[in-house]
């Protein structure tokens, strides 16, 4: 299994090709392109930003650094129909250009903006034509939409909580209803344990055939921490052997985007090694069939 780690964290502090050396240096064998670190003032005017595009996917070829997702914006909604256009606007672009950086798999937050509880179906409906908005410029790009899993805080008691497609019943369901090979899942480990649901089935309930992207981090089961697996609470013994069961065929992508927080910039080449070595260690555990 190949591995890969997000970039947004990075770029925080310097260029996207300064970023990317790190990342192949390292020894990561891909990258996450991070859209949804980008300024909310980007990605509105694609006539400005192609050519910067193009120059990013050849750099990541001249060093042997491939895209294997990326991340679009988020949230994807807000309840305001003007600010709702501006948002789409920017994911329907971060799609395009992911498909100039040849990625395979972009990562779409469902919309959620509703209260969760007993507004299942309407946000169901919400999410069946959102997604379907999008489908035409995925296809045009050759790139898959991929739906996370999501989590909410509740505001009767200010904590973690379901939201849309964090039951895996749902999360099913919404590749299901979308029936084209455009949609598939994403399933984001940590969130799955934030609202009790068990990651390793979670993986075995989607399967070979939904499940094609991951973001893969650690956390406490209390917040959503984001680090680097082995430094909070999670077991990710059983995390591999059911993607092993599964035939998984996507890669293990970190997204422990708060793990270099605590690093100052420069020492964060030794830091991202350490994660592409901690993610080659989860890759490359074995098992028998």
């Amino acid at each position: 299994m190949k591995i890969s780690t997000e970039i947004g964290s990075l770029l925080k502090q310097r260029p996207t090709k300064e970023a990317l050396d790190i990342v192949k240096n390292a020894g990561f064998d891909c990258a996450d392109f991070s859209f949804s670190a980008l300024p909310k003032t980007t990605l509105t005017d694609l006539s400005e930003e192609l050519e910067t595009y193009r120059d990013l996917r050849r750099y990541s070829d001249e060093i042997g650094l491939p895209f294997n997702q990326a991340h679009a914006p988020f949230a994807s909604s807000t309840g305001d129909p003007d600010e709702d256009a501006t948002i789409f606007e920017r994911i329907k672009n971060s799609i395009i250009l992911s498909g100039i950086l040849g990625i395979k798999h972009v990562i779409v937050h469902p919309k959620q903006h509703l209260s969760y509880r007993y507004n299942e179906a309407v946000l169901r409906e919400m999410n069946f034509v959102f997604y379907n908005a999008l489908r035409p410029y995925a296809q045009e790009a050759g790139v898959k939409i991929a739906i996370e899993n999501m989590w909410k805080y509740n505001p009767a008691h200010t904590h973690i909580d379901h939201s849309v497609c964090s039951r895996i019943e749902e999360h099913i369901a919404y590749v299901d209803m979308l029936d084209s090979p455009v949609f598939v899942a994403c399933l984001d480990i940590g969130h799955c344990a934030l609202v009790g649901e068990d990651p390793a089935e979670s993986i075995r309930r989607l399967g070979h055939d939904r499940l094609h992207a991951l973001h893969v981090h650690d956390l406490d089961y209390v917040n959503d921490l984001h680090t680097l697996p082995g430094c909070s609470k999670l077991d990710f013994k059983p995390v591999m052997r059911a993607l092993h069961d599964i035939d998984y065929d996507g890669e293990l992508t970190l997204e422990a985007c708060y793990f270099l927080r605590g690093f100052e910039p420069e020492f964060h080449p030794e830091a991202v090694a350490f994660m592409a070595k901690r993610a080659r260690f989860l890759a490359d555990m074995k098992f028998e069939d």
